[in-house]
């Protein structure tokens, strides 16, 4: 890592020079930008990284940003990505002790004191501090964190290949700072290490052994594992939480049943926040570390919370007489059904697991585990709706980054670029069609591909656009790639599509799907997504998704709007995207309708005055001057045919043939 000065950045003279602010020489330093702040602790000596505004997530993959990190760097990333807040990753002789509370305040500096620690580096938090340490030669420290509510005396604790927040981050701010580079910050021994563990009700942390321990082969009663399970307040404080977890993923290796065990157990808490919660989790564990939770530590926590584990762990056998059981007779086949090598009886178990519950996985327009499209016409946003919703999604756990697969065949190279790299941001993956061997028409088979190795579960694959992997216009051709995207969702994965809609609307005047039927019969779900005509705000575009098909769940409507301005970037117009709330939306479309309708009398009242007079002729001439449809010119005819000043504008006389002739009753346009 190349190393720069402090002084590079900040010299003495210059407002927020880090010189000791013990001294009362210079003031903290005050940063006017993000990009400011990460220069200012690279100088430093942390190795900064960035992470997603208001989630203390890292932005960055830890390698190969680490591996490259420099000044240059970071300028290049804070330049693109002014919001990101600046966070660091510690390495192995860095400590950081959060006190969260009052008590773990009081004992944190009880413990400083009985020691003679005297931090030379304190991050304010918005329930806190943090205190920066270095670590002696030889000390081995590692992180703990506890439920704050339960243990209120205890610390967090974050060490090696951890990250923490800096400042100018949300909430953060520097109270104390006493030295120009980390390198100088108080050091702290393994006695003082341990007396941190201890305090938490921890073991003392040593380095793992070298030797990985042999992996179970998955083959372990889950039912030893239950009672034990049952004795444990999943409740218990973040670090044990996940021991448990780690405890269950050991002792079954991993598997699907072991992922449902800790689901069922976690789901009891409090802070149960769903399964993909609990199953992004469970895929970061790995099977080869050197020392493994195994099940004796849900004994020994199982013991601590009074139960009789003994009973548990050991069963007791009570001997019965020998009976023989006579086999069955079975009554010889002759012939078998051709239909019998095909039944699926006796799997049930197989389709549960694979099975996804429909809930919302982007927004309320896309649910986990079916096959949805979205159809919309050129430059609605159905793409820029879709990455808002998907950054949601991964934001609220509901999906990891890395089961995430936005297929890109509709777009030039720079959009390519733009959505790469706010999907790279993210941590989820782009194909594109002609780059890294990938073929358009090779994606039916990896589909089936991910259907035969069970990696479809769980996976969400969007395809932008759908025409660019199958005919729509063609019945057997759409119809094949439907029953593809069935078998990839009945393997548990989920499907959205992104689709065109007709150039010319529906009578109705809303937007008609292009190409045949079969893809929305096939699909359990399909929107259309169209446009709002508002004047209100003219630097705004709103939407509106209307479900054409509900098989399966979500809403029947919602509308999301979006800066419509054009000089602005691709990032800026994603960041704008909201949504719109149901009794904003009445609100907006009442005034439009009285907008429309002004409008629309105008024309018909300039028609009927320019001699267009007959009903036909005059609902088409006033569709095609005003732009609406022909059903709405023909309402607004009705609505204002009639006698009365007071509400109607024109009237009519029955002619030869029951030809209707209007007039107007008055020159005055206004409603």
């Amino acid at each position: 890592m190349n190393r720069i000065s402090i002084l590079d950045i900040f010299p003495p003279e210059a407002k927020g020079s880090p010189d000791v602010a013990a001294s009362g020489a210079s003031p903290l330093p005050l940063f006017q930008s993000n990009l400011e702040g990460a220069l200012w602790w690279f100088a430093f000596g942390y190795r900064v990284i960035p992470l997603v505004p208001g989630q203390k997530r890292p932005a960055k993959a830890y390698h190969p940003w680490l591996d490259d990190l420099s000044a240059d760097a970071i300028r290049l990333h804070w330049e693109q990505h002014p919001d990101h807040e600046v966070g660091a990753v510690l390495d192995a002789t860095q400590f950081v002790v959060d006190a969260d509370t009052v008590e773990a305040d009081q004992a944190l500096q009880d413990l400083e004191r009985k020691f003679g620690v005297a931090p030379a580096l304190i991050v304010r938090t918005r329930r806190g501090h943090h205190h920066h340490f270095r670590l002696a030669e030889g000390t081995f420290a590692k992180a703990d964190s506890h439920h704050t509510a339960e243990f209120p005396d205890r610390l967090d604790l974050r060490a090696n290949n951890n990250s923490v927040v800096l400042t100018p981050s949300r909430d953060k701010s520097i109270q104390l700072l006493s030295v120009r580079h980390r390198d100088q910050l108080a050091q702290v021994d393994q006695n003082f290490v341990d007396a941190v563990f201890l305090h938490n009700g921890r073991p003392v942390p040593r380095p793992c052994a070298e030797e990985p321990e042999e992996r179970p082969s998955g083959d372990r009663d889950i039912g030893a594992l239950r009672p034990l399970l049952d004795s444990i307040d999943p409740d218990c404080g973040y670090q044990d939480w996940l021991n448990v977890l780690m405890a269950i993923y050991h002792e079954t290796a991993g598997s699907p049943e072991g992922l449902d065990l800790a689901d069922d157990w976690s789901s009891k808490g409090r802070s149960y926040k769903g399964r993909a919660d609990i199953e992004i989790k469970w895929r970061s564990f790995s099977g080869n570390v050197a020392r493994p939770i195994t099940i004796a530590t849900l004994i020994a926590m199982a013991r601590d919370a009074g139960a009789d584990v003994q009973a548990m762990t050991h069963e007791r056998f009570r001997p019965c007489k020998t009976t023989v059981v006579a086999a069955p007779v079975v009554a010889a086949k002759t012939k078998d059904n051709p239909l019998r090598k095909y039944s699926l009886i006796g799997q049930a178990a197989k389709f549960e697991a694979l099975a996804q519950a429909a809930c919302p996985l982007l927004g309320d327009v896309c649910q986990r585990g079916e096959a949805t499209v979205w159809y919309a016409k050129h430059n609605v946003g159905k793409t820029l709706l879709f990455l808002n919703m998907v950054s949601e999604a991964v934001e609220l756990g509901r999906i990891a980054a890395d089961d995430i697969y936005y297929i890109n065949a509709d777009d030039s190279s720079s959009g390519i670029a733009g959505k790469l790299g706010l999907l790279d941001e993210l941590g989820a993956h782009t194909l594109v069609p002609g780059q890294g061997g990938l073929k358009a028409e090779k994606l039916e088979e990896l589909l089936k591909l991910a259907v035969g190795n069970d990696t479809a579960r769980g996976t969400l694959v969007v395809i932008d656009t759908l025409k660019k992997f199958t005919d729509l216009m063609s019945k057997r051709s759409s119809s094949d790639f439907a029953n593809v995207c069935r078998q990839f969702v009945s393997a548990g994965g989920t499907i959205l599509g992104l689709a065109h809609t007709n150039k010319r609307k529906g009578d109705d005047g809303k937007a008609v799907h292009a190409g045949t039927t079969d893809i929305l019969d096939d699909f359990d779900v399909g929107y259309i997504i169209d446009e709002l005509q508002i004047t209100a705000n003219p630097g705004e575009k709103l939407v509106e998704f209307t479900r054409l098909k509900g098989r399966g769940g979500g809403v029947q409507s919602v509308a999301y709007a979006y800066a419509a301005e054009d000089r602005i970037s691709y990032a800026e117009r994603l960041a704008s995207v909201r949504l719109v709330e149901d009794a904003d939306l009445h609100g907006i479309k009442q005034a439009e309708a009285k907008r429309s309708d002004a409008e629309l009398v105008a024309a018909v009242t300039r028609c009927i005055t320019q001699g267009i007079n007959t009903k036909m002729a005059l609902r088409n001439a006033v569709a095609e001057q005003s732009g609406a449809s022909r059903r709405e010119a023909t309402r607004i005819i009705e609505r204002y045919t009639g006698d009365d000043i007071g509400q109607h504008h024109w009237t009519f006389v029955r002619r030869d043939r029951g030809k209707m002739v209007y007039t107007l009753l008055n020159t005055d346009p206004a409603i």
